[in-house]
């Protein structure tokens, strides 16, 4: 699966390089992305300052937002990345800026900033677009999506996320289908990120930061969101895809329509944390040598948190030829491990005037002269539209193996590309080609080729019964109704291995669904980490191996008032010193040795507040009277505090800032 990362000779098409979708980067513009203990994100004093080089250029520095994916507790160090742009005139070199840059310690990564491209293309006469008739989707038969539809109309936990340029969440074949997040309730959020009140997603494009309404500006996400999962059997509109996927819009174009890094690269970083099932994006851009570290490290990170992400392989620029995608170096259709999707025409034959081929790419689906949902954006309409481009041929591979996840929640990427491989309709040249990669995709085949053996039910947190002998549960089925004939469960714990059987009476099989007993008759040392391994194979030689790792609950925790993965918090903030002191208030788990000093913005030491050993517990007691060694009041200004606790060779380290106002 993974993508050539040398460029490819191409033989079959000639291409003039005014015909290919060129690099396209924000003029005059720099990301760089800074390690630093300051709000400011100043370097060491052995670097140039960031504002320097700014202003030497003659340029704008500006911080901007960079999304990190909460996805569990990190014990962070000192240092924090911070990212800006630089906009400087564009008579200057940027890569004589990028190389003075590169000269700073703290500097972890400088790039251009990459303009991306939405994978549609007009209905212009050229493309011979007929006038289809509303409901005339021929590709749900030529894919066998109506065959699949008999063995799953698609599970609305499955959910896709749409990043593009927002959906019209309010169209009739839509409205039932949107992701509505969970932890928000009678307006309170509590997913604990970001995005306050995220309720639908988030639109990362219109602002720094964003805001909580990503409704489509261009009617190009309304488009794809309806042909992964638009309403179906309601007697109205199209059919979707993914039948009752939920759908996730993340909106990532500004008000001109214009997608840059930053914003694709946080709906990236978004979709990460909120654990979609799988990742569209119908769009790209070209690098042609170039890099772009920030995209390729979240959609590693996407596909690392075993999402599956899907992409357009690019569409032939109006009036032009195909050409290699690979040698153009469109991006994120050349990552290893992104499903790259070229497109056919209604009939499943290569559509040599709407889509790219090379190498990278993976399968085909028609992506010509097709009607889904739309947008008017100028009238406010919400209507039906026909369009070309592998825009269209992605987001139907992302609903169908959103059928797939459907059907076999479990399966990885690997098992659910070889089942769309093994099923796919092999044309052009044998085997994988450049045009139609391993062929044209067949719903009902792939899904009738997954088989990720019996189901393993692993609770999400058995860490309470390693501590104490106890008796716990595992389930085991089978989607295909296949009966378990093994069945093998190992706790390992340390350099320890222990086989665990069934307790007597303790297996029980109802609707479908087999669970056993299984008792643990000692107890497993304190601050163990705990990986439970279960094994099971039907009668038809098919086998799950599931594992999960647990940390016992009694290992050590830091954490701040908000409770597990919160900030540590002090306050008042700002505080007059003249008038009150301010208190840190934090938690820890179990009785450590606990440090906190108080730093400058440029790293040097205020005050060594408090250094001793603290019981288990909550505390709010520790106090900064706002001084510094000398016991005079510090100037005003920003200053950073550092909580460092250890116990049992565990050591955290988490800071935060504090605004003094002393005059």
């Amino acid at each position: 699966m993974s993508k050539l990362t040398s460029l490819i000779i191409l033989i079959v098409l000639s291409t003039s390089l005014s015909a290919r979708l060129k690099p396209e980067f924000v003029p005059g513009e720099l990301i760089i992305q800074v390690e630093s203990p300051s709000l400011f994100s100043r370097l060491f004093s052995k670097d140039t300052p960031l504002e320097d080089i700014a202003a030497k250029y003659n340029g704008t520095l500006k911080e901007v937002y960079l999304k990190t994916p909460k996805t569990g507790i990190q014990a962070l160090s000192f240092s924090d990345k911070s990212t800006y742009t630089l906009n400087v005139p564009l008579t200057e070199d940027l890569e004589l800026i990028a190389s003075e840059l590169h000269l700073n310690d703290s500097v972890t990564l400088v790039q251009k900033n990459q303009i991306f491209t939405l994978f549609d293309l007009p209905n212009d006469p050229h493309l011979g677009a007929p006038n289809i008739s509303e409901g005339n989707q021929p590709y749900i038969s030529l894919l066998n999506i109506d065959d699949a539809w008999d063995i799953t109309q698609g599970d609305p936990e499955i959910v896709v996320a749409v990043i593009d340029s927002g959906v019209a969440y309010n169209h009739p074949d839509l409205a039932n289908q949107i992701w509505s997040n969970p932890l928000i309730s009678s307006g309170h959020d509590a997913d604990g990120n970001d995005q306050h009140n995220d309720i639908r997603g988030w639109d990362f494009g219109s602002s720094d930061e964003g805001d909580n309404n990503p409704f489509d500006n261009l009617g190009h996400g309304t488009q794809v969101a309806g042909l992964v999962s638009a309403h179906t059997n309601n007697g109205d509109g199209i059919a979707g895809v993914g039948y009752n996927l939920s759908i996730m819009p993340i909106k990532v174009s500004d008000s001109s329509g214009e997608i840059n890094t930053v914003p694709l690269v946080n709906a990236i970083n978004y979709a990460v944390e909120k654990e979609v099932d799988i990742i569209n994006l119908s769009l790209g851009g070209a690098l042609e040598g170039e890099s772009n570290a920030l995209l390729s490290n979240a959609v590693e990170s996407a596909i690392d948190a075993g999402i599956i992400v899907v992409a357009s392989a690019g569409n032939v620029p109006i009036s032009g030829i195909p050409y290699n995608i690979d040698e153009a170096g469109i991006v994120p259709a050349t990552y290893p491990d992104v499903i790259a999707v070229s497109a056919t025409d209604l009939s499943g034959d290569f559509a040599t005037s709407v889509s790219l081929y090379g190498e990278s790419v993976d399968f085909a689906a028609p992506g010509q002269d097709i009607y889904t949902t739309t947008h008017i954006v100028s009238s406010e309409t919400n209507t039906y539209d026909t369009n070309n481009g592998t825009s269209f041929s992605a987001p139907i591979v992302s609903g169908i193996i959103g059928l797939m996840l459907s059907h076999e929640p479990d399966a990885t990427l690997s098992q659910v590309f070889l089942a769309l491989q093994d099923s796919a309709l092999d044309k052009g040249d044998p085997g994988h080609d450049i045009f139609y990669g391993h062929g044209l995709v067949d719903a009902h085949g792939a899904l009738d080729t997954l088989r990720s053996g019996p189901k393993i039910s692993l609770s999400n947190d058995l860490s309470d019964f390693f501590s104490t002998a106890s008796d716990f549960e595992i389930s085991f089925t089978d989607a295909q109704e296949v009966a378990t004939d093994t069945v093998r469960v190992t706790i390992n714990y340390g350099t320890s291995s222990v086989e665990l059987s069934p307790t007597s009476a303790g297996v029980t099989f109802i609707d479908g669904i087999f669970t056993i007993a299984l008792s643990l008759l000692f107890d497993i040392p304190a601050g163990s980490r705990v990986t439970v391994e279960a094994y099971a194979e039907d009668t038809e030689g098919e086998s799950t191996l599931a594992s999960r790792t647990y940390q016992q609950e009694s290992s050590f925790l830091l954490f701040g008032p908000g409770g597990v993965g919160s900030s540590i918090l002090n306050a008042p903030n700002p505080f007059a010193p003249q008038l009150e002191s301010t208190s840190f208030t934090f938690e820890i788990t179990q009785p450590a040795v606990v440090d906190i000093d108080v730093y400058s913005l440029n790293l040097e030491k205020v005050r060594d507040v408090y250094s001793g050993s603290l019981s288990a517990g909550y505390h709010d007691s520790i106090t900064w009277d706002g001084r510094d060694e000398s016991g005079d009041i510090v100037p005003n200004g920003v200053y950073v505090f550092v909580l460092t606790a250890e116990s049992n060779g565990k050591r955290y380290v988490k800071r935060n800032r504090i605004a003094v106002l002393a005059r």
